[in-house]
């Protein structure tokens, strides 16, 4: 686990001729401590956010039935650590809540500590802490005109001073696949 001792921000771009990768780049120095590898046609949307020296922090899988919205993060030795869950069936009316689980929910031990909300349009979003309602981090979704020309998504993360950072940017990468859960 990675605590920030100050604010930090990431960009976090999806990488062109593979649409389920990214890279995190700090800003200020477009340094890149992080990177996020996925599989383009995997059933359960499998993907894995990596230290600078290609060592697993966190995989993300999801549900086969994902219209459910279930995701998990696995930590690096394959266990389930959070699990996540959309909180509407109805996914199109107001903003999106999805919430963050420490645990298997499935095993009825899991115990909610973080929501992730997003704004109508689902261009913003913020990741608050549920016992301290403390703000972690906050996320923009930008290049519309990007989007609509090479289908990739750029995010601008701004990750709060005491957050684990690399936590916080596998939480975007959730939130992007939700997004592309509702756009399919």
């Amino acid at each position: 686990m990675t605590t920030t001792k100050e604010d930090r921000v990431y960009k976090l771009r999806q990488l062109v001729l593979k649409p389920n990768c990214f890279t995190a780049v700090r800003i200020p120095g477009n340094e890149t401590p992080y990177y996020v590898s996925g599989r383009l046609l995997s059933r359960s949307a499998r993907k894995g956010l990596y230290d600078e020296n290609d060592v697993q922090i966190f995989k993300k899988t999801e549900s086969i039935t994902s219209w459910l919205g279930k995701q998990y993060l696995l930590d690096n030795r394959n266990q389930q650590v959070y699990s996540l869950r959309k909180r509407s069936f109805f996914p199109f009316f107001g903003r999106d809540t999805i919430n963050v689980y420490k645990g298997k929910e499935e095993d009825g031990g899991a115990t909610h500590f973080m929501n992730i909300i997003s704004n109508p349009t689902r261009t913003e979003f913020t990741i608050t802490d549920v016992a301290s309602g403390a703000r972690l981090a906050k996320g923009i979704r930008k290049g519309f005109t990007r989007r609509l020309i090479t289908g990739v998504d750029l995010y601008e993360v701004k990750i709060f001073a005491g957050a684990d950072e690399a936590m916080m940017l596998m939480l975007s990468v959730c939130v992007d696949e939700h997004y592309n859960d509702l756009t399919r």
